[in-house]
């Protein structure tokens, strides 16, 4: 069991943070249960350095990752 501390967004937070920063480097969310998460450590990478303090109001979670391999 993995643990990663991420980044949990409504639907809304989402939509306006998510896209490409930069021309390059973009910014994704998945779906896990009723809300979306990315990594936590987009906050510190400065390709996203443009919208950091609107990450940082975004509630840090503990995710545990699925096993690649649950059957």
């Amino acid at each position: 069991m993995e643990i990663e501390i991420v980044l949990k967004a409504t639907l809304l937070q989402k939509n306006k943070l998510e896209g490409v920063y930069k021309n390059i480097f973009e910014l994704k969310f998945i779906k896990c249960d009723n809300y979306w998460i990315c990594p936590a450590d987009v906050i510190e990478d400065n390709a996203f350095e443009e919208i950091r303090e609107q990450l940082k109001l975004l509630p840090q979670i503990e995710y545990i990752k699925p096993k690649d391999n649950a059957s």
